[in-house]
């Protein structure tokens, strides 16, 4: 999937990646996670240039968005 994005195969590339992300968490639950009603805590890493304590009150806000959504 992401090689159709990253070469502009994908006609929807957010659907595709959603759909992707749903067969990992189907296939690899986190222990203990809720799977059945979709409530649980995903967490994906990337590397940045920037330091952690310059990231960490845009993650608080990103997650504060998702939850009040």
């Amino acid at each position: 999937m992401l090689r159709r994005w990253l070469r502009g195969e994908s006609p929807d590339p957010v659907r595709e990646i959603d759909e992707a992300m749903r067969e990992v968490l189907a296939l690899f639950p986190a222990p203990g996670a809720s799977t059945e009603d979709g409530s649980g805590t995903t967490v994906v890493a990337f590397r940045t240039g920037q330091r952690i304590d310059a990231l960490l009150p845009e993650l608080r806000r990103l997650v504060e968005v998702e939850a009040g959504r």
